[in-house]
């Protein structure tokens, strides 16, 4: 598995907690995960220097993942709807294309409080307003509704 993500990532220490989970499992077989981490970045900057093996998608050609997981950065599907969209469809046709599977996994807005409520008339002026608006054309997930889930 291939994490690219950003600060959210690392501060979260998403690689050893889905490490964690998987070995909680307990069927014995060692899941194997790495990460490439962009400081505060949005799915541009992952696609940039693409022709370098060093980079977010010169790592995804190197080949070899079952799951390439994308983590966008925690405004951009907000600030950047558009742009956010065309990034993550371009990120997952690169996994696709090196045989992968590539799943999003869901940016979280700030607590309760936070200065962007304040500042940022996008972020809907809560927590709540800001996982709500907007989902990028996404189809919208209910609590009785299971996220898909890949092999691994």
């Amino acid at each position: 598995m291939l994490l690219i993500g950003n600060s959210l990532t690392y501060w979260n220490d998403l690689p050893a907690w889905i490490g964690q989970m998987s070995e909680s499992l307990g069927d014995g077989v060692p899941l194997k995960i790495e990460s490439k981490i962009t400081p505060d970045a949005y799915f541009r900057h992952q696609l940039e220097f693409a022709e370098f093996a060093w980079s977010p998608v010169g790592m995804i050609h190197q080949g070899g993942w079952n799951i390439v997981v994308l983590q966008a950065h925690p405004y951009e599907p907000l600030e950047r709807p558009e742009e956010s969209l065309s990034g993550a469809v371009r990120l997952t046709e690169e996994a696709r294309l090196a045989g992968a599977e590539p799943p999003l996994f869901q940016t979280y807005p700030p607590e309760e409080g936070g200065y962007i409520y304040e500042y940022e008339k996008w972020s809907g002026g809560s927590p709540l307003e800001m996982q709500v608006y907007p989902t990028i054309g996404l189809t919208p997930r209910t609590s009785s509704t299971p996220p898909p889930a890949a092999a691994i």
